[in-house]
């Protein structure tokens, strides 16, 4: 059931603080990482009691977000970026028509992605 308004890849300190604010300024967020054990911890700890949701898979992911589609994807920058977009254009979860925008060079590559 489509529930969040944005969903956020990586839950290292930047995105979980990152999904924390969008939350307290009403957006339902869905959160998703490559190692799905940090995303129960996540909603177990830091945020419980808010209105975050979690995903265990992309499919998951994507089933829970509303139209438009939209991702942050914050991981480290480099080949785990490139995989990420592969695999949510490549199983046809999301559409290969996206809005990339990258952020920093410096810090974790951030990379939002705005699917219909």
């Amino acid at each position: 059931m489509a529930q969040a308004d944005i969903a956020l890849i990586g839950l290292a300190v930047m995105g979980q603080n990152l999904i924390l604010n969008m939350n307290d300024h009403g957006f339902v967020v869905c959160a998703f990482n490559r190692t799905v054990s940090k995303v129960d911890d996540f909603l177990a700890n830091e945020a419980k009691g808010t209105k975050v949701v979690g995903a265990h898979s992309l499919e998951e992911m994507v089933s829970k977000l509303k139209k438009p589609r939209r991702v942050i994807l914050l991981v480290k920058a480099g080949q785990a970026v490139d995989d990420f977009v592969e695999k949510l254009v490549r199983s046809s979860l999301l559409p290969a028509a996206a809005h990339v925008t990258k952020l920093s060079t410096f810090f974790p590559l951030a990379v939002s992605l705005l699917f219909t």
